[in-house]
């Protein structure tokens, strides 16, 4: 259950971020998101990652 919803979360700030670079091309913008992604894939997929390798499922 939990994976399912990092899932659908990476999935959604990939849309976002798709849905950022065909509304506008600066590369300002490109590098806040590209930040952005890198922030959500620490706090989130960090401790459900750590967490499944404690499990042993990883």
């Amino acid at each position: 259950m939990l994976v399912v919803v990092v899932v659908a979360l990476v999935l959604w700030a990939l849309v976002q971020m798709v849905a950022l670079l065909t509304q506008n091309q600066k590369m300002e913008n490109i590098l806040r998101v590209l930040v952005e992604m890198a922030g959500v894939m620490e706090v989130v997929v960090m401790p459900v990652w750590s967490h499944l390798l404690h499990q042993g499922v990883g």
